[in-house]
């Protein structure tokens, strides 16, 4: 359940393109206010399972010092449904750092929210849900992708912890490493990536789950495509089809 919680918040919050590896030094994130990157999400077997829509809303100060609030949503069979967040992410020295904390927040919420309107619930019952909300306690601060990439390049450990109805649960994600470089043609168009790999393990009332994720990263975009593994086998995977 966790580990598909914090999928979904990284569905949601997730999106960093350029044309050329080295001639702009864009960060790997949506540069413009007003942007759409639409993902379509497979499944191991190449299904399509929903499609996402993250919009940029603001972008103020710089590269270097930046802040940007987005929206994500998720469609299935082309009407908006299920969860909807709003995310912070900073620019720091060019690095794009997620608000993962806050995203979670929301994410949780509103997963649970969801479960319990499918699930009939009272005003009651949803009163209650604000409250035990009040009481999830997050920390850690998600690192993010540094403006300058190289293959071969290492980059820095991260983890959040959050409580819950007394339950502790931790995410960590290490082994991250810039693995290549390649061109890939996508639906949205042909995009030269680096390519990430990062090790994520859940941790939640002593059962333990982990997962390997392989991202690639365009300037002035963000993620083109992205696969997890479990076990070294794919489970499932997204790609941008389209920028408005």
């Amino acid at each position: 359940m966790v580990t598909k919680i914090f999928m979904a918040a990284a569905i949601i919050a997730g999106t960093l393109s350029s044309r050329a590896f080295a001639t702009t030094e864009e960060p790997f994130f949506p540069t413009k206010a007003g942007i759409v990157l639409e993902y379509e999400h497979k499944d191991a077997t190449g299904k399509v399972n929903f499609v996402t829509a993250d919009s940029i809303t603001t972008f103020t100060g710089d590269f270097n010092n930046g802040k940007v609030t987005s929206i994500g949503l998720q469609r299935v069979n082309n009407k908006e449904q299920g969860i909807s967040v709003k995310k912070t992410v900073l620019l720091k020295e060019g690095e794009v750092i997620i608000d993962l904390a806050s995203i979670m927040q929301s994410t949780i919420k509103e997963t649970m929210k969801l479960s319990l309107i499918e699930a009939g619930a009272s005003e009651t019952e949803m009163k209650e849900l604000d409250q035990v909300m009040e009481n999830l306690k997050i920390e850690g601060e998600c690192r993010g992708i540094p403006i300058k990439l190289a293959t071969g390049m290492k980059l820095p450990d991260y983890a959040i912890t959050f409580t819950i109805a007394f339950v502790k649960s931790k995410i960590k994600c290490y082994n991250r490493k810039v693995i290549g470089q390649e061109t890939i043609n996508t639906e949205a168009g042909t995009f030269d990536c680096y390519i990430v790999e990062e090790t994520f393990e859940t941790k939640m009332a002593g059962v333990s789950e982990k997962s390997t994720t392989k991202s690639w990263y365009a300037r002035g975009i963000g993620i083109v495509k992205e696969e997890t593994y479990e076990k070294k086998k794919l489970v499932q995977s997204r790609e941008l089809i389209s920028i408005l």
